[in-house]
């Protein structure tokens, strides 16, 4: 139940895309024809991803997405539409979500977590996840920018703590945990935190960024004090080494013009001795690492920038376009003008209906 008045007349009344995708999922339910509903959709983002819903038979996106936005704010509030489908895809950011109301299903790495009114749920980038609300509860999720509170972390929070080794894993896209779980049922000082923060970002008021990030401060204080031998951490089976996850993190940072032979030079390793620690702790060659960061930051690119193909082949390490064209392809399925194109009318645009984001993205 809703605490604070205010956000009640927020968050309570359904939106037209709720409207929308509670006829839809009634409809789907019940084993009703949906043609006539469809057609009368007139946008056809919409219409298409419903379709693909339809042709599943099990009230999921049949594609895993994956997604790029980049946000003016370190800390950015949205709430999840009620009765849209699952929707597989990840993010670069940290998703903090928070059962304001009733109860929700989660589907994180393949793995299923119910949530309970009260219970909180952290995310971390590259997870691949969905979240079903398929009747009138509500769910808040709080959208952390990488390494946005590195700095308050480390001084306000005791060393070692699960928080500080967690959020600073954001310079890489594998992490050792898939989740952390907070059974935080009936706990009225965090829900009071949490509808702060949101009204923080519905209000916009001074100072507004720098409140929300002081507030998700204490809020992750507020776990540690009350929930540090209670909460739930899924580990990633697929860890990696210290010294892995540092080189990961340097070729991340500085895969335009790697080499095998700077970056062993950089870590006192010879060449022969980094390709094998890398190939046996990732399973992966140092050059398809290399290859994987160019491509990540060429995908980027091509889903939130006007950028020249040229110019982005360039600017993520290629000296030649065709070369570009040729490994992208070999690798995403599809050209990167392609991907550009489909980018721009699925996942992007879906998104947007995915959350009801309060600040634009």
């Amino acid at each position: 139940m809703i605490l604070n008045k205010e956000l009640e007349k927020h968050y309570l009344p359904y939106t037209e895309s709720e409207k929308l995708f509670k006829t839809f999922y009634e409809l789907v339910k019940s084993n009703k024809p949906t043609d006539t509903f469809l057609d009368s959709i007139d946008n056809i983002d919409i219409r298409s991803f419903m379709q693909n819903v339809v042709e599943t038979g099990n009230y999921h996106f049949s594609k895993k997405c994956d997604l790029f936005f980049i946000y003016k704010e370190d800390i950015t509030v949205s709430k999840h539409i009620r009765y849209y489908p699952y929707f597989m895809h990840k993010h670069h950011f940290y998703e903090i979500i928070y059962q304001l109301a009733g109860s929700s299903r989660h589907i994180i790495n393949n793995m299923d977590i119910s949530m309970e009114e009260g219970n909180l749920l952290i995310i971390p980038p590259s997870s691949f996840h969905a979240a079903g609300v398929l009747d009138d509860s509500i769910i808040v999720n709080i959208i952390v920018k990488p390494n946005s509170l590195d700095m308050l972390l480390s001084d306000l929070l005791p060393e070692n703590n699960i928080f500080e080794t967690f959020f600073s894993q954001s310079g890489i896209f594998h992490s050792d945990i898939n989740y952390i779980y907070f059974p935080s049922t009936e706990d009225k000082k965090l829900q009071e935190l949490v509808e702060e923060i949101v009204l923080e970002d519905i209000n916009k008021k001074d100072l507004s960024a720098s409140h929300k990030k002081l507030l998700v401060m204490h809020v992750l204080c507020h776990l540690l004090r009350h929930y540090a031998d209670k909460l739930e951490v899924s580990k990633n089976s697929n860890r990696y080494p210290t010294e892995v996850k540092s080189i990961c993190q340097y070729l991340h940072v500085n895969y335009r013009n790697a080499s095998l032979t700077d970056v062993a030079k950089e870590f006192g390793y010879s060449p022969t001795y980094l390709s094998k620690l890398i190939r046996s702790s990732t399973g992966k060659t140092f050059s398809e690492i290399v290859c994987g960061e160019k491509l990540m930051a060429a995908c980027k690119l091509l889903a939130t920038t006007s950028m020249k193909i040229t110019d982005i082949a360039e600017h993520v390490g290629y000296s030649s376009p065709e070369y570009f064209n040729k490994v992208f392809k070999m690798n995403m399925g599809v050209s990167p003008s392609q991907y550009r194109k489909e980018y721009d009318t699925y996942p992007a645009k879906l998104y947007k209906h995915h959350y009801h984001i309060h600040n634009e993205v």
